[in-house]
């Protein structure tokens, strides 16, 4: 996660150096998303209960409360520094199949996959128009992943506990585009994939709408999409989450 730390030192650096002009919004999103993949950890792998076994879809992982929170600030006309926090989390609770030598058991197996998912992304839009209601230019961003995922069987026989962490920073680049055809209504889109391909491969994309109720706060819709592919190792993390999304935004 060092990327993203560094990534903070420089926004602090910028936000001092902002005219006092700049604007400034946050926004607070709700993301009822849907999981899709495979996630193959050595851990399970060592266990022969769990041999075949894929968490993702055989365990029933499903989201168990996404939200998003965006920091967005606009230094002048052309640039944007953008900040994001999202913790992904997705629980599963089913009864499974499988053996342990000779025995077949029919457990409950209880998962949980935590993902906390950080960016901060620098944009220089420097195509748009006179009156700045058009702005499109490329963005370079630094992604941080960090999270465990974790699995417990509730058997009397055979318990079993595992427990996997993730962690890696990942550099990335991209578009940003804005569109404000009245003082009301802003249309935004974004998307970016990996600059360094031996780290894995993610794609992270959106497009939405703000409508201000009034100057300072705005209703927000969208949609969103994830393609994670990682490997830390000798475990893969392989994604797919997407969905609409709903939220509010607060202007300064």
């Amino acid at each position: 996660m060092k990327q993203i730390r560094y990534a903070l030192a420089l926004v602090t650096v910028i936000f001092a150096a902002s005219p006092a002009t700049a604007e400034t919004l946050i926004e607070v999103r709700a993301w009822p998303a849907e999981l899709s993949g495979r996630l193959d950890l050595e851990n399970l792998r060592e266990n022969e209960f769990f041999a075949g076994v894929d968490p993702i879809n055989d365990l029933g992982l499903e989201e168990d409360g996404i939200y998003e929170l965006r920091l967005v600030f606009r230094t002048g006309k052309r640039t944007v520094v953008r900040l994001a926090w999202q913790p992904l989390v997705f629980a599963g609770d089913e009864t499974i199949t499988g053996r342990i030598g000779e025995l077949e058991i029919t457990p409950r197996v209880q998962t949980d996959l935590d993902l906390d998912y950080g960016r901060v992304a620098f944009a220089w839009q420097f195509l748009s128009s006179r009156d700045g209601r058009f702005r499109l230019g490329p963005m370079i961003e630094a992604k941080g992943f960090q999270g465990e995922a974790g699995f417990s069987v509730d058997n009397p026989i055979v318990p079993l506990v595992r427990t996997t962490e993730f962690e890696t920073g990942l550099p990335s680049a991209g578009l940003m585009l804005d569109l404000e055809p009245s003082r009301k209504v802003h249309v935004f889109a974004e998307a970016s994939v990996l600059v360094d391909t031996d780290e894995g491969e993610l794609t992270d994309g959106e497009a939405g709408i703000r409508y201000f109720v009034t100057p300072a706060f705005a209703v927000t819709a969208g949609y969103r999409t994830i393609e994670i592919d990682i490997e830390d190792g000798t475990d893969v993390l392989e994604v797919d989450i997407d969905s609409v999304f709903v939220g509010a935004t607060f202007r300064f």
